[in-house]
């Protein structure tokens, strides 16, 4: 995930990443994303399986599904938000 963020972060400053995991994330691994990228702009938005069959079930619609993650992770700094 460091790896993706560090090519996220080299292109416009308003672009952002989709990180998609279908088997969840590992809490330890999410602490470490936090930790080793704080310091620089939280442009990762981080999807679960979950929140694809939200997607695809039409419960919730792209647009709110980023603005949802988009401000978790601006105003409160969370890496995953779940919908």
């Amino acid at each position: 995930m460091l790896d993706f963020k560090g090519k996220v972060d080299g292109k416009l400053d308003s672009t952002r990443g989709a990180f998609v995991s279908m088997a969840g994330y590992d809490p330890d691994v999410l602490d470490h994303f936090v930790r080793n990228a704080r310091g620089s702009r939280n442009n990762i938005i981080m999807f679960t399986g979950q929140d694809v069959s939200q997607l695809f079930e039409g419960r919730i619609g792209l647009l709110d599904a980023l603005t949802k993650k988009v401000d978790a992770a601006e105003q409160e700094g969370r890496a995953l938000c779940e919908l």
